[in-house]
């Protein structure tokens, strides 16, 4: 509302904000008439409002429903996992120590947004993730909720892609996504099934 005066819409929310880096969000939202420096700033002073908000609402900052028995169901079978995310270094710590992520993932299986390469929908997040694994994209399972982070597990030639659709306000056919199942959260996967 800051950058140019009105709400976003759904629409928008879903191709231009949600799973995308904070530097294309903030040159999307500003329409492009920002410097690098100002985008920066922006930037911090979003990420700094969010983690606020998380903090003021802890009903709804928490673990989607089944992920954390899912999570200790792949530890417990050894089955390498990573993150993939398009927070940056911040956020990432954030995350880790108020979601107790280290319980599952060490520092070097979380790929974040460095700067180092294309956000997504480029396939470089996955890439990266899939390499740090010792896995080729194709043997990988992904999880994602964003139609950026879909198409990005798509283009980097992910096995088996799984849209996690909480709130099924989104309708994700008309993205022309490849996605293999949809679900709500995880206590709708069976970790036998699918990895075993």
């Amino acid at each position: 509302m800051e950058l140019r005066g009105k709400l976003f819409t759904e629409e928008e929310f879903q191709t231009k904000i949600h799973g995308i880096s904070n530097s294309s969000i903030i040159n999307y939202l500003a329409d492009w008439h920002i410097t690098k420096e100002n985008s920066a700033d922006i930037a911090i002073k979003k990420e700094k409002i969010y983690r606020e908000l998380c903090i003021a609402n802890p009903d709804k900052f928490r673990l989607i429903a089944g992920a954390e028995e899912f999570l200790d169901y792949l530890k417990s079978r050894e089955i390498p996992c990573a993150i993939a995310t398009a927070s940056d270094i911040v956020n990432v710590e954030f995350y880790v120590d108020q979601l107790d992520l280290r319980r599952w993932f060490t520092s070097d299986k979380i790929v974040y947004d460095d700067f180092s390469f294309q956000g997504k929908p480029a396939p470089d997040f996955y890439l990266t993730a899939s390499k740090r694994l010792g896995l080729s994209p194709g043997e990988c399972v992904v999880f994602e909720d964003s139609p950026a982070g879909l198409k990005s597990a798509d283009n980097a030639g992910i096995g088996m892609i799984i849209a996690l659709n909480a709130s099924k306000v989104t309708d994700l056919k008309k993205y022309s996504l490849r996605i293999d199942l949809v679900i709500r959260d995880f206590t709708e996967i069976n970790g036998a099934l699918l990895f075993e």
